[in-house]
C-alpha cells in the first residue's frame, strides 16, 4: 500500500465493523449476513482497508470452497470473490479496485487459477471495475438470490488469474441498461436481452454509460 492507507485481513472480532460497512455500502440489496461472514473467515479471507487514521474506507471477501450459503459449486483452482463493499462517503475514489487487487493476490497466493463473481446486471460501478480487472461476463443466473422480479437475479463474471488473454470480438451487441442501485429498480428488458445473448454464445466483456457491450470471441487471426 502507500502511506494514505493499509489493507489487513479481518478476524473475528472485526467482523461487525465488516458487516456494517457492507450493510451500508449494499443498502437495501443483498447483503452479508454474520454467518457469512463467519463461513468466509473459516473457508476464505476477509479484507479490510483502512485510511492512514485508522477509519474503515471498505472490505471484501474472498471464498475459497464451496458453502451452503451461495449456490454455486467452486472447482479445486477457483476462488469467488464474495463481495466488496466501500462506505458510502468513500465510494467514486478507487478504492474498490485496491481491494479487487487484494482479492486477486490472495487468491493467487492459494494456489487459485480461475476468480468468479456474480453481480447485479444494474450495478454500473461493480461492474465497470471488473470488467477493467479482466472479468468477463459468461452465465446468466436467473434467481440466484430469489426471482429476477425481486432482484435475486445475477450475471457470473470469471477471470484467469494466472494470464489474460488476448481476445477479439465479432457480433457486438450492446445491451441497453438502466443502471440503478435503488431498490426493485429491476431493468427485465436488459435482463432478458443479456439471458438470450449468453446462451446464444456471446460473453459481456465491456460497459458504457448506456449499456453493456457483449460479443463472440473470434477464431479469425
Amino acid at each position: 500500500m502507500n502511506d494514505e492507507h493499509y489493507i489487513r485481513m479481518a478476524n473475528h472480532d472485526d467482523l461487525a465493523r465488516v458487516k456494517r460497512v457492507d450493510d451500508l455500502a449494499f443498502a437495501e440489496h443483498q447483503g452479508i449476513t454474520r454467518r457469512e461472514l463467519e463461513q468466509l473467515l473459516e473457508h476464505g479471507a476477509i479484507f479490510m482497508l483502512f485510511s492512514r487514521d485508522n477509519t474503515l474506507i471498505g472490505e471484501s471477501q474472498v471464498l475459497l470452497a464451496t458453502i451452503p450459503e451461495i449456490p454455486h459449486e467452486l472447482a479445486a483452482d477457483e476462488a469467488y470473490y464474495y463481495g466488496t463493499g466501500i462506505h458510502p462517503t468513500h465510494q467514486g475514489n478507487g478504492y474498490g479496485g485496491l481491494l479487487a487487487d487484494k482479492q486477486d493476490e490472495f487468491a493467487v497466493s492459494q494456489g487459485k487459477k480461475v476468480a468468479k463473481l456474480t453481480l447485479r446486471v444494474e450495478n454500473y460501478a461493480s461492474m465497470k471495475l471488473r470488467f477493467d480487472k479482466g472479468f468477463l461476463i459468461v452465465e446468466y443466473q436467473s434467481d440466484f438470490y430469489g426471482p429476477v422480479e425481486e432482484d435475486g437475479a445475477r450475471v457470473l463474471m470469471t477471470k484467469q488469474l494466472l494470464e489474460e488473454p488476448i481476445i477479439h470480438w465479432d457480433n457486438i451487441t450492446e445491451v441497453p441498461v438502466n443502471f440503478s442501485n435503488a431498490k426493485g429498480a429491476v431493468d427485465l428488458t436488459a435482463h432478458a436481452q443479456v439471458q438470450r445473448l449468453l446462451s446464444d454464445g456471446h460473453k459481456g466483456f465491456s460497459i458504457t454509460r448506456a449499456g453493456i457491450l457483449f460479443g463472440r470471441e473470434s477464431t479469425g487471426r
